[in-house]
């Protein structure tokens, strides 16, 4: 079983019944009520062992937090986590939406090729330039997995700049 989550560093969530976990990690849950599960007289039926988690929206700002990160995310579970390419806008607040994308895309794409069962970079690309294509390549070939669209999230900001202010087509 896999289990996605998105901005949250993990959760548990007890169910109405007992658990009980055997040698092999496996866990099984007891109903609430006592009774037995139809299929299996007698005995509850067993979920797959260890549920993956898998963190699907993360940005890194740099490398010196990512240990911090990792300790947290073994702490909560998390087997792996995607982490989207960020322009300044959305790590410091820049001036310009896009200004900076590329050096924390070639960031993330060298964490992914460094750990790639563990870290998966989606990257994202000015929608306003011409290299697209050639650019998202380069991006798949150092080690991106997928792209994180910006647009749409802060139409409103009425300054002028095209960054989030596009609709998706």
């Amino acid at each position: 079983m896999t289990v996605l989550a998105g901005a949250i560093c993990g959760c548990h969530r007890q169910d109405a019944g007992a658990q009980s976990g055997d040698a092999s990690g496996q866990v099984e849950h007891e109903p609430a009520d006592g009774a037995a599960h139809p299929s299996t007289p007698g005995r509850s039926p067993a979920l797959l062992p260890h549920p993956r988690i898998i963190n699907v929206h993360e940005h890194l700002m740099k490398s010196s937090l990512l240990a911090d990160y990792g300790w947290a995310c073994e702490a909560v579970g998390i087997e792996s986590t995607v982490f989207v390419g960020s322009p300044g806008y959305t790590l410091y607040g820049g001036h310009r939406g896009f200004d900076g994308h590329h050096e924390n895309n070639r960031f993330l794409c060298e964490l992914a090729r460094l750990d790639p069962t563990r870290v998966y970079a989606w990257v994202t690309l000015d929608p306003l330039t011409d290299d697209l294509v050639p650019r998202l390549e380069e991006y798949l070939t150092r080690g991106a997995s997928g792209v994180k669209l910006y647009l749409g999230h802060t139409a409103n900001l009425g300054n002028g700049d095209p960054f989030h202010c596009m609709p998706l087509q």
